[in-house]
């Protein structure tokens, strides 16, 4: 991750200063206790690493608007959407640049908010569509979608909920939005919104999400994406 990109050139001495978590040579990465079959997934580090390597981060502000050909995305986990969406409400001019704002870890139980819905609206986009945390407590969960008006009709999204086993467990939580003939192209895009928590089982979640793209075989000829 090239850190003057992010850090607004706060590392001067070069531009290539970065870390890569999948680049098996950085002394970093030799750090803790080392994988028993390292060298058996040597290909599989390597095709992580020039992945990540070929994306290109940047921060929020440097993004410009999509053309109509692109769809632009902002996922981040904002550890309460009430708390922080007046950021959002006063930089809209950089985030209105991107299609889609997705959220996770929104801690955001709707009939809780002072004002309800209206606690959450952002200007240039869409009414949010938003889901409660599975914890009854409201913290620790929530996924919320916004999209852009550019985009599409409001009547062209439409929230649905596949059928797959282990859904509404705590191990996992997962929004699923629809935009029908996105930027005026015939392609549905499929969202996918995920949430797991650091304190659940890894191998359940793993089992939940198996389910679910088992459940997607017949949406194939949609785009799918998955955020967060």
């Amino acid at each position: 991750i090239n850190c003057i990109d992010l850090n607004e050139n706060y590392c001067t001495e070069s531009d290539k200063i970065s870390f890569n978590p999948y680049h098996r040579d950085c002394l970093i990465n030799d750090i803790g206790d080392k994988l028993d079959d390292h060298e058996g997934c040597s290909d599989y580090w390597n095709e992580l690493s020039q992945f990540l390597q070929r994306c290109e981060y940047k921060q929020p502000t440097h993004v410009k608007s999509a053309n109509r050909n692109e769809l632009k995305i902002f996922s981040l986990n904002v550890r309460s959407l009430h708390n922080n969406i007046s950021y959002f409400q006063e930089e809209i001019d950089t985030y209105s640049n991107f299609d889609i704002l997705s959220f996770n870890e929104t801690n955001c139980t709707l009939n809780k908010l002072p004002n309800g819905i209206t606690d959450l609206i952002l200007e240039n986009f869409y009414e949010p569509i938003q889901q409660d945390p599975v914890r009854k407590t409201g913290r620790g969960g929530g996924l919320t979608i916004y999209i852009n008006k550019r985009v599409c009709n409001p009547e062209q999204i439409e929230s649905f909920r596949p059928n797959f086993e282990g859904d509404g467990d705590l191990n996992g939580e997962f929004q699923f939005v629809k935009i029908h003939n996105c930027k005026g192209f015939n392609k549905t895009k499929l969202l996918v919104n995920v949430y797991r928590s650091p304190s659940r089982s890894i191998d359940k979640f793993t089992e939940i999400l198996d389910n679910l793209l088992r459940s997607l075989d017949m949406h194939f000829r949609k785009h799918i994406v998955f955020l967060n």
